[in-house]
């Protein structure tokens, strides 16, 4: 058993009988979602040879990464998804409108 990074059930072949084979299962570690604050002794071994900032405050609000500051960076690709949808509509269109003139023409 090498590959047992996911819990579940695993099939897993003996050497004798030939084709025979037995199955095993892989419990989750509940301690890896954990949400619980490090403590600074933690942290520190944590941070070790990376530079790697582990702020005891930041830590009480884990889901700052995902929200946006006011005033933050403007995000321009919503822009740029529509432009290109219009200019594929506008692609299209044109498509037709030459197939229709040459089929009549």
């Amino acid at each position: 058993m090498t590959k047992t990074a996911e819990s579940g059930i695993y099939r897993l072949s003996l050497p004798e009988p030939p084709g025979g084979f037995v199955f095993g299962a892989v419990a989750r570690d509940d301690h890896e979602s954990e949400m619980t604050m490090l403590e600074p002794a933690e942290a520190a071994k944590l941070a070790e040879g990376w530079p790697l900032i582990i702020d005891a405050e930041g830590q009480q609000d884990g889901l700052s990464l995902f929200q946006v500051e006011p005033g933050g960076r403007h995000e321009v690709w919503r822009i740029l998804v529509m432009a290109a949808l219009a200019g594929l509509c506008v692609e299209i269109y044109l498509t037709r409108r030459l197939v229709r003139a040459q089929a009549a023409g």
